[in-house]
């Protein structure tokens, strides 16, 4: 060994007040570190505490809660914006399903009513065997009314709890079509109305025959309801393109254009008196949409004042018509 060579620091009198300096700042350093993040944290969760204090005032039954978005275009943002979406969402289904509650109770009531008025009217006095034969025959009538109304309120239950069972089944539209407009021109005759079939292209569609026919049904009884003696009802069946399309055409009344966006709507009624005349509860036309709609298809109305209506329905067209194989 011919040397050693030792390296190392001097320690002087300065170093240790610096790191005693040192330690005595850092829990203040901590401290306040800590106080920094508590507040940032605090102010970025802010928004978060408006939507869990909104929801838990929407679980309360208040559904008119919404919260404020903020500027910044962030992850927060769009949370705000979801939420406010899904509350108006809510609240319009909610208020739909309390105008539903009331518009029913009514239409359940009113027959309810009505046969009441009569069997007490018949109770009071000594009736004759007509009285009797008269007051039996506005019972039977009010009784169907009430029967049509209840399977139209279940029909519309099923549908939205998607319970609604479908036959798929090949259907002929064009021969039911026909069949319609032979059982209904009876009906449209002791109304002074006159029934034309003007075309019926051969169509097949896979459906539901029984809620084929209740869509056809509800638009020709309703053309035929608002429609003034002495008009014409046109049915036809027209294939175009990969769709078969039932048109059902009258010369009545008509729809106002305000009314136009809302006649689908369940219990809606452009003219309520009129309505109650006819026999109308406002829910036929939902219906039919809803059934067309499960079949993968639509009705659409063009209407004008005093010169009548024109309902078409769409239905897609068995694939095998499509490609030229259509079955006899």
């Amino acid at each position: 060994v011919f040397a050693i060579l030792q390296l190392g620091t001097p320690v002087t009198s300065t170093s240790f007040p610096d790191n005693r300096l040192f330690l005595l700042l850092y829990p203040v350093l901590v401290l306040l570190g800590g106080i920094g993040a508590y507040g940032i944290a605090t102010r970025a969760m802010r928004p978060v505490r408006r939507v869990t204090q909104a929801a838990q005032q929407i679980a309360l039954g208040d559904l008119q809660q919404r919260v404020p978005v903020p500027i910044s275009r962030d992850d927060v943002h769009t949370l705000a914006l979801t939420f406010n979406e899904m509350a108006a969402k809510l609240d319009a289904a909610f208020a739909q399903q309390r105008r539903f509650v009331a518009d029913a109770s009514h239409e359940l009531r009113t027959p309810v009513a009505v046969i009441r008025s009569m069997t007490d009217v018949a109770l009071a006095g000594v009736p004759s065997a007509e009285d009797y034969q008269t007051t039996l025959r506005e019972v039977n009538a009010e009784a169907e009314r009430l029967g049509r109304l209840i399977n139209t309120l279940l029909g519309l239950a099923r549908v939205d709890d998607g319970r609604q069972p479908q036959d798929h089944e090949i259907v002929r539209l064009d021969l039911l079509v026909t069949d319609l407009a032979d059982s209904v021109a009876p009906l449209a005759h002791e109304h002074g109305l006159t029934l034309a079939l003007v075309r019926n292209d051969p169509a097949q569609i896979t459906g539901d025959t029984a809620q084929i026919i209740q869509i056809l049904m509800s638009l020709t009884e309703n053309a035929i309801n608002y429609t003034a003696s002495g008009g014409h009802i046109n049915l036809s069946v027209a294939v175009e393109g990969a769709a078969a399309k039932v048109h059902v055409s009258d010369t009545g009344m008509g729809i106002d254009p305000k009314d136009l966006p809302h006649i689908f709507e369940r219990f809606y009624r452009a003219d309520p008196a009129r309505s109650r005349v006819a026999g109308g509860n406002g829910l036929g036309l939902a219906l039919a949409r809803e059934f067309a709609l499960a079949h993968g298809g639509d009705i659409t109305v063009l209407s004008r004042v005093s010169q009548g209506s024109t309902f078409t329905v769409t239905l897609p067209l068995l694939r095998e018509q499509v490609t030229g194989k259509m079955a006899p």
